[in-house]
C-alpha cells in the first residue's frame, strides 16, 4: 500500500512540474522534440568548455566552427584575429538591432543629447552577470567626461559606450526605451 501511495505522489509531482514547465503549451516540448539531435552535438565539448584548456581543444578540434577576435578600444595595436574573415553570427547581435532602430528614431522621434540618468541603467544589471562591463562601460563615459553632475548622460553617448562595451545593462534598458514594437 505504501508502494502505491509514493508511485501516486511521484507520478502526480511529475505530471506538476510537467505542466509548470511546458505548461499547456506544448510547442516547447515539439521544439525539444525535434531538435534534440542538434541539441545533443557537441554536447561532451559543453562542460570541456568552461575551463581556458578545454576552450583551447575545443578550438584546435573544431576550428572550422571558430573565430576569435579581441580587439582593445585603448590599444588598437593589440588585436587578436583568429578566423576573423568567416562571418559568423555574435552572441550580441541584438545590438545591431539597437543601433538600427535609434537610427531610424532619432531622426524624427527621439532627441539623441537626451539625458538619461545612469540610475536607470543600474536597475537593468543582473548580479554576478558581465559586471565588469557594466562598470567599464561606466568609467569609459567618467574618461570621455560626459556624465552630468547629476549622473545623467546623452542618449548617443549611451548607445556607443554599450556597443563597445557590449554592457548588457545599458541595451536592456535600450530595448525598453525604445520600444519592442519599434525594434521589430
Amino acid at each position: 500500500m505504501r508502494i502505491l501511495k509514493f508511485i501516486g505522489v511521484f507520478l502526480g509531482t511529475l505530471l506538476a512540474v510537467f505542466f509548470i514547465v511546458f505548461g499547456f503549451n506544448l510547442d516547447a516540448l515539439k521544439t525539444l522534440y525535434n531538435n534534440s539531435g542538434d541539441l545533443q552535438e557537441g554536447q561532451e565539448w559543453v562542460s570541456k568548455a568552461t575551463s581556458l584548456k578545454g576552450l583551447t581543444q575545443y578550438i584546435g578540434s573544431n576550428p572550422q566552427h571558430t573565430t576569435i577576435v579581441s580587439r582593445s578600444v585603448a590599444n588598437p595595436d593589440t588585436t587578436i584575429a583568429y578566423g576573423a574573415d568567416k562571418p559568423r553570427t555574435m552572441g550580441t547581435l541584438s545590438n545591431f538591432f539597437l543601433i538600427t532602430t535609434y537610427a531610424r528614431l532619432v531622426e524624427n522621434e527621439i532627441d539623441p543629447d537626451e539625458l538619461i540618468s545612469l540610475d536607470k541603467t543600474d536597475r537593468f544589471l543582473l548580479p554576478y552577470i558581465d559586471e565588469s562591463h557594466h562598470d567599464d562601460a561606466k568609467s569609459a563615459l567618467q574618461n570621455r567626461d560626459v556624465i552630468t553632475d547629476d549622473g545623467k548622460v546623452p542618449l548617443n553617448e549611451l548607445l556607443q559606450i554599450a556597443i563597445i562595451y557590449n554592457d548588457l545593462a545599458i541595451s536592456d534598458f535600450l530595448y525598453y526605451k525604445f520600444g519592442q514594437k519599434a525594434i521589430e
